[in-house]
Formats: C-alpha cells, sequence, structure tokens
C-alpha cells in the first residue's frame, strides 16, 4: 500500500525545524565519523602496545597462559585441558581476556570464564563478562591493561573456587 503526505502537511512539519540546530547535529555527526576513523586508524598501535604488555606480564608471571595477537583482537588466554575420562572426553577451556575493536572504534575488554565441551562440540552457555570499554588511548594505559589482568584472573579464580548449587 503506497502512503503519499499531502503537500502542506509536510511543508508545515518543515518549517518548524530549527535550521541551526540541524546544522549544529550535522557538525557533531561529522565530527562523530572522524573520530571512528581515527579511533580506527590507532588501533594497530593500541593492539602492539597491548599485546606486548600481556606478553611481558606472561613473560614475568609463567603460570601457563598466552598471548595471541590476531587482526582482529588481542586475546590472554590459558590452555584447554582434558579433564574426562577415557570414556567420555571433556575438554576445559580454561578462559580469556579479549580486547576487541568495536565498529565505532572503541575498544571492548571481556573476560570468557571457563567453560567445558563435550567431544561432539556441545558446551555450557559462555559467561562473558565486559568488564570495559574505552578508547585507543586508555586502552593502552599500563595501569588499566593491569587493572583488565587483575580483573581476569578474579573472576577465573571465583569461577574455580564457586561451589556448584545442587540440582531441584
Amino acid at each position: 500500500m503506497k502512503v503519499t503526505i499531502p503537500e502542506e502537511d509536510f511543508s508545515k512539519d518543515v518549517s518548524n525545524i530549527n535550521q541551526e540546530t540541524i546544522a549544529d547535529l550535522v557538525c557533531q555527526y561529522t565530527n562523530a565519523i572522524d573520530s571512528v576513523k581515527q579511533r580506527k586508524n590507532e588501533w594497530d598501535k593500541t593492539k602492539l602496545i597491548i599485546a606486548t604488555h600481556l606478553k611481558s606480564i606472561t613473560d614475568v608471571f609463567t603460570i601457563g597462559w598466552s598471548v595471541s595477537d590476531t587482526d582482529n583482537n588481542v586475546i590472554l588466554q590459558f590452555p584447554a585441558s582434558n579433564i574426562g575420562s577415557k570414556s567420555q572426553s571433556l575438554i576445559l577451556h580454561n578462559g580469556c581476556l579479549i580486547y576487541l575493536p568495536l565498529v565505532n572504534g572503541f575498544i571492548q575488554v571481556t573476560v570468557i570464564q571457563p567453560y567445558v565441551t563435550e567431544p561432539n562440540g556441545k558446551s555450557a552457555a559462555l559467561v562473558n563478562t565486559i568488564i570495559d570499554v574505552c578508547d585507543t588511548n586508555e586502552a593502552s594505559d599500563d595501569k588499566r591493561i593491569n587493572n583488565h589482568i587483575k580483573r581476569f584472573l578474579k573472576e577465573l579464580t571465583r569461577w574455580h573456587e564457586k561451589k556448584p548449587s545442587p540440582a531441584q
């Protein structure tokens, strides 16, 4: 069904628009787009700083964790381990800390809690916790990265120490 708006109704609505406000909003919008482009352009440099800092931490504290740096993210993770019996192979994925650029150029920092997968690939629902969203300058700050690592370790420790609830 085609809907047509009578010309007089449309022109009446348009006449109430404040042209200065539109110009201001257009300026704000174009500035926002420029900021997004700048943050996206800075990601490669920021990613290298984050990966280098995380690697230096894994070198000092040799507890089996590692850093991987892909085109799209930086990941601090522990290796998966086989926790099943001979009759049922279960894999424990020991959680990770992920730095991921969002479409608007901000960096999302997420902790993925440990989870178990079965041989057929089925797993419990992943529990993701977004612990920070920051710009590229904030994401490359050593103190902020250290706070992310601390939060990651606290989340994993809490997961391993959590007493399961009995089935009801």
